[in-house]
């Protein structure tokens, strides 16, 4: 009968333990991701790293260089990245992206191809 009642209670308590968002709280977390500054320079490093012959060498600066953000969940970025080339010479390339978040899809895009000088 013990065994009975602590079942019923671990399982009452594991459901109240479930975190549902609530509607509101789902769209402000998608704007929060939309505008946020540090998740767009996260994802554009992902981007980037497509680009790069040793990606697993990258290292980038901790904030951008410059940064604006456009509207409409679209981020311009300009940075550099310390990685190693197809001969294994460390180099460092600077870029320029342009990156968007699509709401519908949640995931994020390139806007304009990378450019690196």
């Amino acid at each position: 009968m013990n065994k009975i009642i602590l079942a019923i209670v671990t399982t009452l308590f594991l459901l109240g333990c479930g975190s549902s968002k609530s509607k509101s709280e789902v769209v402000e977390s998608t704007v929060n991701i939309c505008e946020s500054k540090e998740v767009a320079y996260e994802e554009s490093k992902e981007f980037i790293d497509l680009y790069l012959k040793a990606p697993a060498t990258a290292v980038y600066k901790k904030e951008p260089s410059d940064y604006n953000y456009i509207g409409d969940c679209k981020h311009w970025i300009l940075s550099y990245v310390d990685s190693k080339n197809g001969f294994g010479v460390l180099n460092r390339n600077n870029f320029e992206i342009e990156i968007m978040y699509d709401e519908v899809k949640k995931d994020w895009l390139i806007r304009k191809e990378p450019t690196f000088w």
